[in-house]
């Protein structure tokens, strides 16, 4: 759906590809209304959350970084149809999130599940997932949904002086605690260089210093093997 929204707003979707973008269109909001739209959790006229039967199963609340990817997914579709009913769902989610953030002076973080009483599943949420979630935030930050300008510079403090080890060359692998990590994910919040050159001169430096190996056993093999592919380049 972004991807569509992209393409749409650059005038790039040429005319004999109009029925094939049109097929999809209708395919978004056929999927959404009639799965996300069942796992709706509605805690008040002002908040909610998706509720994925998944976690259903498991006994368990779905985590915010899942409810979040939905919330962008919203989004994208109010831009794509216009249609408001997408746009109250991209607040009500954002507003539950917000509701829940644990604050401190410049930065906030927030636990992998949001629980009404406290339970083992509350922990922070880790480095991988966050980015879901940021996505998100930014998402609705760029389209004046619940979140402000001051939210995304705690996100960018939050980066640079909490998940960032400084003088080394790792990250925090919860938004807060002290074991570290060299998550390839944390590329991701790269999306925070737009606000803040800072991110960008750190995950630079970081990137420079990785070399990753093919794993052919790892579902993260497809980061491939940095210095083979620097090679080709240079040759």
């Amino acid at each position: 759906v972004k991807l569509f929204n992209i393409l749409q707003d650059k005038n790039e979707i040429i005319q004999e590809n109009i029925s094939f973008f049109n097929k999809f269109k209708l395919f978004f909001i056929d999927e959404f209304n009639n799965i996300q739209v069942n796992d709706w959790v509605n805690l008040s006229s002002e908040s909610g959350y998706f509720q994925d039967p998944y976690y259903s199963g498991l006994g368990i609340i779905t985590p915010v970084n899942q409810y979040s990817r939905i919330g962008s997914y919203a989004i994208e579709l109010y831009k794509l149809t216009g249609d408001l009913k997408y746009l109250v769902y991209a607040k009500k989610v954002a507003r539950h999130l917000k509701n829940n953030l644990i604050q401190f002076s410049s930065y906030y973080y927030w636990n992998y599940i949001i629980t009404s009483q406290p339970s083992p599943s509350d922990k922070p949420e880790d480095l991988g997932h966050s980015i879901l979630v940021i996505q998100f935030i930014v998402n609705c930050y760029k389209n004046n949904i619940i979140f402000d300008q001051n939210d995304v510079q705690k996100l960018v403090y939050l980066f640079k002086n909490q998940l960032y080890i400084e003088n080394s060359n790792s990250f925090r692998e919860y938004l807060i605690g002290q074991l570290a990590s060299n998550d390839p994910y944390v590329s991701h919040y790269y999306l925070l260089s737009e606000y803040d050159y800072g991110v960008y001169q750190i995950l630079s430096n970081w990137l420079s210093k990785q070399d990753f190996k093919l794993d052919e056993s790892s579902f993260l093999n497809h980061f491939g093997n940095k210095q083979k592919n620097k090679r080709d380049l240079q040759e």
